[in-house]
């Protein structure tokens, strides 16, 4: 468990250029899912998030960031850091491994 105060998860799912390199980490493995294996345990399910991903966004949405920001390693990196390097401190394969332990959880498959 790391310190990270829930308004500061809050400010990061909400700040505009993380949750930019979410939705850029949203879409990679998108494309990856649906290129997966069609026995792939959640497949369809998955593939439809997939789909949803790569199609637009809603204007102001902050998309996935929120979830991405609840993730208990990018905590643990952002917990290390404060202001503006907070983003230094969530590296892209930090975001990029949120997104895949997200991704079930997000297309609503629990098997």
């Amino acid at each position: 468990m790391t310190d990270f105060p829930l308004l500061a998860e809050h400010q990061l799912g909400e700040d505009a250029a993380f949750a930019a390199r979410v939705q850029a980490a949203v879409r990679r493995v998108a494309r990856d899912v649906l290129g997966e294996d069609p026995t792939t345990p959640g497949h369809p399910m998955r593939i439809q998030l997939a789909v949803r991903s790569l199609g637009p966004q809603i204007g102001g949405d902050p998309g996935y960031g929120p979830a991405a920001a609840g993730d208990p390693a990018v905590r643990a990196a952002a917990s290390t850091a404060t202001g503006p390097d907070v983003q230094a401190a969530i590296g892209d394969d930090l975001i990029m491994d949120a997104v895949r332990r997200l991704w079930n959880p997000l297309c609503g498959w629990s098997g």
